[in-house]
């Protein structure tokens, strides 16, 4: 979504051998055991509501990624990005790259977007503008809940981060060096 609140269908596009485009209901159970793998948002036919994802990776007629973007219905101009997954035998062709931003380009400018990864996969987010999350950017409390629970389950506490990537007319450059909002420091919105 681009230039207010107005929702943009995805075409299909083709690079190489790749397919993008918006995911299909007949595309929630290889979505389901992507997300299982790799044990992201809690795998289960709860989270893997395709309706959410905004965008697939197809090679061959198969799905090998996803992504979602979703509205956090409680702020104005706030969405979330998750669930980013490609398929293993995939990896290292710029496949998540090119989910990640087709799945930012349907924000609308000027809306904030955060996510919750692992630390170890912070530079990949930094390179499409996000940083690590301080409390000035006020972190959702459904995100600092992400955090607790998945460092219960996952015990990955210390790896968890939040980033944002604040809009691009309110200034922000992200250079502030703060060590960010994490479920080891007492974030309160997973």
């Amino acid at each position: 979504m681009r230039g207010g609140t107005t929702t943009r269908p995805l075409a299909f596009s083709t690079q190489a051998s790749v397919t993008y485009g918006p995911a299909h209901p007949a595309d929630r159970p290889r979505l389901f055991k992507l997300l299982l793998r790799e044990r992201l948002n809690f795998a289960s036919p709860y989270t893997c509501d395709v309706e959410k994802c905004v965008v697939v990776a197809r090679t061959q007629g198969s799905l090998v990624g996803g992504a979602k973007l979703g509205r956090m219905s409680k702020l104005p101009d706030t969405y979330q990005l998750s669930s980013v997954v490609v398929d293993e035998a995939w990896r290292g062709q710029g496949i998540g790259k090119s989910l990640i931003r087709r799945a930012l380009e349907l924000a609308p400018d000027g809306s904030t977007v955060f996510l919750t990864t692992l630390r170890d996969r912070r530079g990949l987010y930094e390179e499409f503008g996000f940083k690590i999350a301080t409390p000035r950017d006020q972190v959702p409390v459904s995100l600092r809940l992400e955090m607790a629970i998945g460092a219960v389950l996952f015990s990955v506490a210390s790896s968890l981060i939040v980033m944002v990537r604040a809009s691009t007319t309110d200034g922000a450059d992200g250079a502030d060096g703060a060590d960010g909002v994490d479920a080891a420091a007492g974030a309160d919105d997973g």
